[in-house]
């Protein structure tokens, strides 16, 4: 009798990535820099807890459905386009731009593109600050791990925000739940002896 091959976690995973985003070249245009970013203006996607809150998928998953060489090329599409955006006089270099998205990728692989797109809107807006004369890649660089370091404090009030619903969630459910005929009449005995005590 066959048995039937049972995939790894992370294949099923990768496959479910490709059924939604299709083959490399269309998941390249649907997570572009122009796709992402009117997605992000049309949702009113603006702070970090909302970005984090969607569904994108993120640069590491990216990288396990089509390969990490594939992921670097995307965010490289994305320092190109914003190289052009900013224009100043002094542009990006090639080497610079397959660097940069190497560091990028190592410090930021978490990130989905959500976020991904709120971090390069937020640059062209001059949120972190500007560039002056070219497109400096330690800028970039510092201007990540500023939003990381946001980023993770977001993620945080999310998670305290998220303890306390469970808190309140778990204290309605116990005062839903039924007595037991000990509680009660424990309760009832508590009630006789206040009684007493009142009629004193």
């Amino acid at each position: 009798m066959k048995q039937g091959t049972t995939l790894p976690v992370e294949s099923h995973k990768s496959q479910a990535v490709i059924e939604k985003y299709g083959n490399l070249e269309s998941a390249i245009a649907r997570l572009a820099p122009t796709t992402i970013q009117n997605a992000i203006y049309k949702h009113s996607i603006k702070s970090n807890k909302q970005a984090f809150l969607t569904d994108s998928i993120s640069l590491s998953k990216f990288a396990m459905a089509y390969s990490k060489d594939a992921c670097y090329a995307l965010i490289e599409l994305w320092i190109y386009e914003l190289s052009e955006f900013v224009g100043v006089n002094g542009k990006i270099t090639q080497l610079q731009v397959q660097q940069l998205a190497n560091m990028i990728y190592s410090e930021a692989y978490t990130l989905n593109f959500a976020e991904f797109g709120l971090f390069f809107t937020r640059i062209k807006k001059g949120y972190y600050g500007e560039f002056y004369g070219n497109v400096d890649p330690i800028k970039i660089m510092t201007f990540l791990e500023q939003y990381l370091t946001e980023r993770a404090k977001s993620i945080e009030e999310l998670n305290k925000e998220k303890d306390q619903e469970n808190k309140r969630a778990d204290f309605q459910s116990y005062l839903n739940t039924k007595l037991t005929d000990e509680q009660r009449m424990e309760i009832t005995e508590i009630m006789n002896n206040f009684i007493k005590q009142v009629k004193r």
